[in-house]
């Protein structure tokens, strides 16, 4: 199982240097951007690195313009790098129609499938936990089958009949008003179990938890994170990636004490 860290670009220097060996580590484009180009800071530090980047973006102007933009990316992909990761519109539930959602995630396989570049390309969509649990969004569909599930279902965007995505992806945050920490058989459930509905490999692309108001030295939330990657392991999950920065509301989801930095580079380094 590949263990990464998704850090802010601003961060993401320090994060690098404190967590060498980094498998892998997202990229997120800002509006109107596109796809993050190859010789932008965090893409170049990440290959420099050696960590497999994994850009992210959202911006669809139009069919063609993703299409053109796309094939112009992979076209520019260095020729030395054995594998990049790729996701469009990560989290899309509360601001993109799963039509919509699913057309795009079409074409945009096809596009990187015929291209000769394509090979060293997996794409991953990306679902978010928290609004498939509660059923928090009541403008588009929380049943995460309607996202990102078996894509024959709804031809003409089916591709060879298979899923779209090479790795399925999950957003996993405990959440910040928990007493304690969850058992991660139970949250897990419905990732690893979508995963095994689909046949498609498991990724956590976002794994966060800020620590529990009684857990006054992070141990608490260190073995939780243990237990979480030895979980997820059993159920051949691919990689797993701790949101290393803050999140709404200002929360700090950051490895920020020593036994959670201790319990992420031992997981990097197999230990």
């Amino acid at each position: 199982m590949r263990i990464g860290l998704t850090a802010s670009p601003a961060e993401l220097p320090a994060t690098l240097t404190a967590y060498p060996n980094l498998a892998t580590c997202r990229v997120f484009a800002p509006p109107g951007k596109g796809i993050p180009a190859w010789t932008s800071p965090t893409m170049t530090a990440l290959i420099r690195a050696g960590a497999i980047p994994w850009p992210s973006f959202k911006d669809w102007n139009s069919d063609g313009q993703a299409t053109t933009s796309t094939n112009v990316w992979l076209t520019a992909m260095p020729p030395d790098l054995p594998e990049v990761w790729l996701t469009y519109h990560h989290e899309p539930e509360a601001d993109l129609n799963p039509r919509d959602y699913r057309r795009r995630w079409a074409l945009l396989a096809r596009t990187v499938r015929a291209h000769h570049n394509g090979d060293r390309v997996k794409l991953i969509p990306i679902h978010t936990l928290y609004p498939t649990r509660h059923k928090i969004w009541d403008r588009y569909s929380t049943d995460w089958t309607q996202w990102v599930g078996i894509w024959q279902q709804w031809a003409p965007t089916a591709i060879d009949g298979r899923y779209v995505g090479d790795y399925m992806g999950w957003d996993c945050y405990l959440e910040t008003t928990a007493a304690t920490y969850e058992d991660p058989r139970r949250f897990f459930a419905t990732p690893i179990g979508a995963a095994h509905a689909t046949g498609v490999p498991l990724v956590i692309p976002e794994l966060g938890a800020i620590r529990t108001a009684t857990d006054t030295t992070g141990a608490g939330r260190a073995a939780w994170i243990t237990e979480c990657l030895t979980h997820l392991r059993q159920h051949d999950t691919q990689a797993v990636c701790w949101w290393q920065s803050t999140g709404t509301n200002g929360k700090d989801y950051r490895l920020s004490d020593d036994p959670a930095r201790r319990a992420w580079q031992d997981a990097i380094s197999g230990t």
